[in-house]
């Protein structure tokens, strides 16, 4: 008993062993470390991504001919890295995927806050974005919009005495738009004399500057769907007058309002719109004398930047660039109807202003058009001669008029200037030729001076000095961005891009910086006037008058 006992033990125990190794699975090996190969793919960013974050490094860094085309560059270059960075982190990176959604989620709540608290207020002249917070305090065009008492014209208002050491300064670029003034001699240490601020006040945007005659200081603005001409009184910035079109011109990098500087002929006044509406006024009284759309009625088209050039006061007619097709491109208006006088050329029109100019002996009217510098007689409008150009970027500064029947073209963007010769033959052709060709004096939409020997603008915002004889640079320095200047006296004044107020020595030997002051915190884009020692400056919302020390106060 006890051998079969132990033998059916045996046989059970066997039995077991063998069924729990038939039902029992396979002891899993451990897994194998996960290969770095199977980790976060970080290759595909340092192949797309990476170099494009070096080359904006790089662009930001090298000097420039160009720095808006550069900048433009670097933001697309910027946006396609964002875009691959994406790609890679939602498709390439092998992140978990709660780990991916994740982050996506994180951007779009960051994107979301950022566009509930920034907004772009406009470009910079490099073409720059402004930010700006959302509830940061900006006072409402429509919140600063004229009070009715002061939108009504009053033909009895008293005459007002104009002092002695004040001056008209009638249109863009001072008289004559050469912007050069005789004086004043202006005191060149503002630390020790500092101007005087006679007003400030909040006003319209827009890009236009004052024409001033008397004591009226006229300008245009921008008050919601409606452009305004205000006229300010010139010592003390009380309204006098205004009149309103229903009319709004905006783009994101162009801004709102008006651009154009008005003219004052004695006693009346024109204004050109950006949208194209040309005014007559009494400059006293602000009575509307006649009205045109130059682009309605010359089969025009509106620019991209909207219509820029100022009015031209030619004998008894107002003259302005329209860009019609069928012989409208430049148009003579009479300044007493507002009848077509003449009407001449085909270019589109860019954003440069009509001036006059003696070149071998015939009075003519220069514009610089989409595709070359025209001239036309003064009296019949006849197209004289032309200097073509290229259509690439926008032709903003005037042609600068040099002694010897020369002239000096020049734009941004890369381009340069050129020193033009303007010939007449014996049978009276005229014909014109290029000097030379210099890439050291670029302007954008500042216009340049002549003085001497040497020209002197803002050379993609930056101050520069250039040979007159050869086009080679004599010197560079003083970013002031991309601002205006005039030359009064033997002094150049120049309002920066910041607000800034500046004297500098013409010196062709060296950039001397005489004295400065802070007028503005803000894009400063409007040409300064100087009617006397009374200093009108302005941008898209605010303007000031100050009387400027002169050397013998």
């Amino acid at each position: 008993m006890r051998r079969i006992g132990g033998a059916a033990l045996e046989r059970h125990a066997a039995h077991l062993a063998t069924s729990s190794h038939m039902t029992t699975p396979p002891t899993a090996e451990p897994n194998p470390p996960r290969s770095s190969s199977r980790g976060i793919r970080w290759w595909p960013l340092a192949v797309f991504v990476a170099p494009l974050v070096v080359a904006i490094v790089v662009l930001a860094r090298i000097p420039t001919d160009d720095r808006q085309s550069i900048n433009m560059l670097s933001m697309l270059l910027g946006a396609i890295a964002a875009a691959l960075a994406f790609t890679w982190l939602v498709a390439l990176s092998r992140l978990r995927w709660r780990v991916r959604l994740a982050t996506v989620a994180g951007l779009a709540v960051l994107g979301a806050l950022f566009v509930a608290m920034v907004r772009v207020n406009g470009v910079t002249g490099d073409l720059m974005p402004i930010l700006e917070w959302r509830f940061a305090a900006k006072a409402d065009p429509v919140d600063r919009a004229l009070p009715e008492s002061e939108r009504t014209t009053d033909a009895s208002a008293p005459e007002r005495a104009v002092p002695a050491d004040a001056a008209d300064f009638p249109e863009f670029f001072a008289p004559g738009r050469d912007g050069k003034l005789d004086g004043p001699a202006l005191a060149t240490d503002w630390d020790a004399n500092p101007p005087e601020e006679l007003w400030r006040r909040p006003v319209g945007e827009g890009w236009s500057g004052f024409a001033v005659a008397g004591r009226d200081a006229i300008t245009q603005e921008q008050y919601a769907e409606d452009e305004a001409v205000v006229c300010y009184d010139l010592l003390t910035g009380d309204v006098r007058w205004s009149h309103r079109d229903r009319a709004r011109y905006e783009t994101t990098a162009g801004g709102i309002g008006p651009r154009a500087t008005p003219t004052i002929g004695g006693e009346h006044v024109y204004t050109l719109g950006a949208t194209g509406i040309l005014n007559a006024f009494e400059r006293v009284s602000g009575r509307l004398l006649w009205t045109v759309d130059i682009l309605e009625t010359n089969d025009a088209a509106i620019p991209d930047w909207g219509v820029t050039g100022s009015p031209l006061l030619v004998d008894d007619t107002i003259v302005v660039s329209a860009g019609g097709t069928n012989g409208r491109s430049l148009v003579a208006y009479d300044r007493a109807t507002g009848e077509v006088r003449w009407a001449r050329g085909n270019e589109p029109a860019h954003w440069s202003s009509p001036r006059l100019a003696t070149l071998c002996g015939v009075r003519q009217i220069l514009i610089f058009n989409a595709s070359e510098v025209t001239s036309h007689d003064a009296a019949t409008g006849e197209i004289l001669w032309s200097y073509p150009w290229s259509a690439d970027h926008v032709h903003v500064s005037m042609p600068v008029v040099l002694p010897g029947n020369r002239i000096v073209i020049s734009t941004g963007y890369g381009n340069g200037a050129h020193l033009v010769q303007i010939e007449r033959d014996d049978a009276g052709r005229f014909s014109a030729s290029t000097i030379w060709e210099s890439r050291r004096m670029k302007a954008k939409f500042a216009n340049i001076l002549a003085i001497d020997d040497a020209l002197y603008g803002l050379d993609d915002g930056i101050l520069a000095c250039v040979d007159l004889a050869t086009g080679d640079r004599l010197w560079k320095g003083g970013r002031y961005g991309h601002g205006q200047m005039l030359l009064v006296g033997d002094v150049l004044l120049l309002t920066s891009e910041r607000g800034a107020i500046v004297l500098i020595d013409p010196n062709p030997e060296e950039h001397t910086e005489r004295t400065r002051f802070d007028v503005f915190d803000e894009k400063t884009w409007n040409p300064p006037a100087l009617a006397g020692r009374y200093l009108l400056v302005r941008n898209a919302s605010e303007a000031a008058c100050f009387r400027l020390p002169v050397a013998n106060d």
